[in-house]
């Protein structure tokens, strides 16, 4: 499957960067051919131009140029706002163009013009966010994670029966006493894609730990994912030479397999999760 390279953060940044631009623009500047400028194509791409309109962040003059190209057009509703939204948006707007008028189509792309709203700027500063930053592009191959997962750390680890023992009596015993949710992957597999339930709750907890024991790979693959959505990550291991070299800079647990070494252990990964504010039930 192909991802479009755009979304609406992006599509509203090249709006307001150019302080206003046609659509005749808009298409050249995403690399769309004359076949873009049809009522229906690309369907995606039209929803994403027409929630920024709908949400006023981008002004469109669409109907003040279509009246001017045809001055008879809908005379019965006076206000362009309101005929906009009774036409049903910009691909409504040109499906109800009669067919006598088709030969103005490249006149209307070329003089209708998107310009960004001060609102923009209002909710940036409210909100202390860059479109810069939000118009990375991501289309995770597990599509959009599902909103019922729920959980305040999710562990990433091997599920060989050494590491099982160290999360149900060490790891999820100290944590949950603490009133912290905690699960490991092997406790959400159900039929279906079991990758897109671990991305679902990588993205849903507030933490993540990742014991990188044995270097293995499943878990080095979980945590590049979980870092590079930037959440927080809490590394442990038994050996140091476990953890990968381009990221030993990072502050580690390491621990020791003994009833000692798993008391503080115990002690060392409470007291990490609590300084990062996790507490149970609150998001």
């Amino acid at each position: 499957m192909r991802f479009p390279t755009y979304n609406n953060p992006y599509i509203l940044k090249v709006i307001r960067d150019a302080n206003g631009i046609s659509w005749f623009d808009l298409a050249a500047h995403f690399n769309f051919t004359r076949k873009f400028l049809t009522p229906t194509g690309p369907v995606y791409f039209l929803q994403c131009v027409e929630s920024l309109i709908q949400a006023e962040l981008v002004s469109c003059n669409i109907i003040e140029v279509l009246r001017n190209l045809i001055p008879d057009f809908h005379q019965d509703i006076s206000s362009d706002k309101d005929l906009y939204r009774h036409l049903g948006g910009f691909a409504g707007i040109m499906i109800s163009i009669p067919l006598r008028h088709r030969d103005l189509v490249d006149d209307l792309y070329k003089n209708t013009v998107l310009r960004p709203t001060a609102l923009i700027a209002r909710i940036q500063y409210a909100l202390d966010i860059s479109l810069s930053d939000l118009s990375l592009r991501a289309a995770p191959i597990f599509g959009r994670p599902d909103q019922k997962a729920d959980v305040d750390v999710f562990v990433l680890m091997p599920f060989a029966s050494e590491m099982t023992d160290i999360y149900y009596n060490h790891i999820a015993k100290i944590v949950e006493k603490n009133g912290i949710t905690c699960k490991r992957a092997d406790e959400l597999f159900e039929p279906g894609v079991v990758m897109r339930d671990i991305w679902s709750f990588i993205c849903a907890a507030k933490a993540i730990i990742a014991d990188c024991t044995g270097r293995n790979p499943n878990v080095f693959y979980e945590m590049g994912i979980a870092h590079t959505i930037g959440k927080t990550v809490i590394l442990v291991t038994q050996e140091e030479r476990d953890i990968p070299f381009d990221i030993r800079h990072l502050r580690y647990i390491k621990y020791a397999y003994t009833p000692p070494g798993m008391e503080k252990f115990e002690k060392d990964l409470i007291e990490a999760i609590l300084s990062l504010g996790v507490q149970g039930g609150v998001s």
